[in-house]
């Protein structure tokens, strides 16, 4: 696969963690506040990333999630 064919995958990959934990449909723009991913959503989403893909979100944590402004 292509560098390209794995981000693809990767955002899909993230937007449905995101749907299951908030119902939310998202882009790479979508500002992660306007989803209301807080503290404990940052902690479940680091969880379910971590669960569906424990290479790619190895080194993923909480505190990236919270500092990151967009799903890219």
């Amino acid at each position: 696969s292509t560098e390209q064919e794995e981000q693809l995958d990767t955002l899909g990959l993230i937007q449905q963690a995101i749907r299951r934990l908030t119902g939310a449909q998202v882009g790479l723009n979508t500002r992660l506040d306007s989803i209301g991913l807080d503290s404990f959503g940052s902690t479940a989403l680091c969880g379910a990333l971590h669960a569906a893909a424990p290479k790619l979100a190895r080194r993923l944590r909480p505190l990236d999630i919270l500092r990151a402004k967009t799903v890219e």
